[in-house]
């Protein structure tokens, strides 16, 4: 079995994990201080580590860095107190492969420790052109050539092997979805199963029943055991989509299935095991809705350990000819149509434009493009109206590419939100159709684009 060193200036805390430990079959070394683990590990070298972030000599966090200095494939497990979260989460992103909080429960604790054993089996046997192929290979669906999209690949394929929390952040539209599931392909669960759940669309009353499942009468539609979606997940990956959109009380509960690895049916008291990996979303500012008790701390802690900005259309529209080449792929194959190309002068003015419903906006357009298109060659008349009359009202502004949602940027999108509604009557689900975001993003876009707020 391997040989665990536990770094904890806690005596009696040391000797009780040692007591597990070897219970299970694992061989153990002690250390009370940071220097006592540095020179235990020259001397014995163990396979994995179980480390305090507080000790009396040097930081939980300094021994782990020159711990991977030595030995960048040491997984280590970090415990910490609930006060001191964030200095476990940064553990993680500077190598640990996982955390506990006191008073932890024992097999947890084993059970973290196994799966970080596991992961350095698998990476140990991969070489660094393998990991290549794998980052190029193994996210082909998310398109560009771009810088930001250099920088988000390399930071998915970073957290790809890794099976802690990833929160996706961006504006609606910029691929989190996508990455989500290149995340699952490139992951070691890529053979299981990968669930999507948009929070945003289930009811609040089902949320709980359609996460965790239901037993027969929990309610009164209940005919039957039914399992939610973290079983349905089980072994591979769940994605949380717009998960800011939970309540206060779902939040919790989902907390515990993260952390316990196990969940409660609606209408059942029986503990259901599960393995699952979190991905979570949200085109919010979940930090801020921290600060606004509107989402949990600890549960913020918990998925955002590596967090991923997937940029807006504007800020990448080098990549502009690329996603239209692979839209058009798409849009043909659905309406099975032959068109070849975009009119350069089309592209030109592509580029001019600030998209604020991203790449899915440009995928609407393209799609309705490819529909109506009369030849090979997409034209300016082939666009969907609420296009063709800011063009005409000569509201077709500037946008940049490249810089940040300023101010003059921020009045375009407000002229395109305001004239897709006016195109449709003021029905706000069909503008929000149109330019490919929902209803409840269209909303928002328009509060915050609003003079003077």
């Amino acid at each position: 079995m391997p040989r665990v060193l536990v770094v904890d200036d806690e005596t009696n805390l040391r000797q009780n994990i040692a007591m597990l430990l070897r219970a299970r079959g694992y061989e153990v070394t002690l250390a009370a201080t940071g220097q006592e683990a540095l020179a235990q590990q020259r001397q014995t070298p163990a396979e994995a580590v179980v480390l305090d972030l507080v000790l009396p000599d040097l930081s939980g966090l300094e021994v782990l860095q020159r711990l991977r200095e030595k030995d960048p494939t040491l997984p280590c497990v970090m415990v910490t107190a609930f006060g001191s979260i964030p200095s476990a989460v940064q553990a993680m992103r500077d190598g640990a492969a996982d955390y506990v909080t006191k008073p932890f429960d024992n097999n947890d604790l084993v059970l973290r420790l196994e799966r970080a054993l596991e992961m350095r089996r698998l990476t140990t046997r991969v070489t660094q052109l393998e990991e290549d192929l794998s980052a190029r290979t193994g996210f082909s669906n998310v398109v560009g050539r771009s810088q930001a999209i250099e920088d988000v690949l390399r930071r998915l394929a970073k957290v790809a092997r890794n099976t802690a929390g990833v929160l996706l952040g961006g504006e609606t539209g910029t691929g989190k979805g996508l990455a989500a599931i290149s995340l699952h392909r490139a992951s070691s669960r890529a053979s299981r199963p990968f669930v999507s759940v948009n929070c945003a669309t289930i009811s609040p009353s089902l949320a709980e029943a359609q996460l965790f499942g239901h037993v027969r009468g929990a309610f009164t539609d209940a005919k039957g055991d039914r399992r939610g979606c973290f079983e349905q997940a089980n072994g591979g990956t769940l994605f949380l989509d717009e998960i800011g959109e939970l309540s206060l009380d779902l939040q919790a509960k989902l907390l515990h299935a993260i952390e316990a690895r196990e969940i409660y049916r609606v209408g059942s008291e029986t503990a259901v095991p599960v393995d699952v990996r979190v991905i979570a979303a949200s085109n919010r500012d979940l930090a801020n809705d921290v600060k606004a008790g509107l989402f949990r701390e600890d549960l913020f802690w918990r998925l955002n350990v590596f967090q991923i900005e997937m940029p807006p259309l504007r800020r990448r529209m080098e990549d502009l000819p690329m996603l239209t080449a692979h839209l058009l792929e798409l849009a043909n194959a659905e309406f099975r149509r032959g068109v070849t190309g975009i009119a350069p002068d089309v592209l030109q003015k592509f580029q001019s434009y600030a998209w604020p419903g991203n790449v899915r906006q440009l995928a609407n357009v393209l799609r309705h493009a490819v529909a109506m298109a009369e030849n090979d060659v997409i034209q300016w008349s082939d666009l969907p109206e609420y296009l063709l009359a800011l063009e005409k009202d000569g509201e077709w502004e500037q946008s940049g590419t490249g810089s940040a949602l300023n101010e003059a940027m921020a009045t375009t999108e407000r002229r395109v939100l305001e004239a897709t509604l006016a195109r449709f009557q003021g029905s706000r689900t069909l503008a929000a159709e149109a330019l490919g975001i929902s209803r409840k993003t269209l909303y928002n876009k328009l509060h915050k684009t609003k003079p003077d707020s």
